[in-house]
């Protein structure tokens, strides 16, 4: 899904096998997302994208899942180990 994304992001057409495929092999309904936290944002070699263009990707990431009919879930702005507790606590209750 995120591949589908980052080819709308670069408006790059997307075959209709891989659509197909996309809506057709589904490992599970609900996703997890982390988005975007700008007290902890910061650049560097790997992270390159600037604040404005990180909230339009996850905006973007929001709208792909939602049109292949995910749910998301969003993970809390916490510290690390309270973000991995609310998964785990997650995939415990369903």
């Amino acid at each position: 899904m995120d591949a589908l994304c980052y080819a709308a992001l670069k408006d790059t057409s997307i075959d209709l096998e891989i659509k197909t495929l996309s809506e057709t092999n589904r490992y599970n309904g609900k996703v997890f997302i982390l988005p975007p936290w700008q007290d902890i944002y910061q650049t560097d070699a790997q992270r390159k994208r600037d604040w404005n263009q990180v909230v339009f990707t996850c905006d973007k990431m929001v709208q792909a899942y939602h049109g292949y009919q995910y749910d998301l879930i969003e993970l809390p702005k916490a510290a690390v180990e309270k973000r991995a507790d609310f998964i785990l606590d997650h995939i415990k209750s369903n």
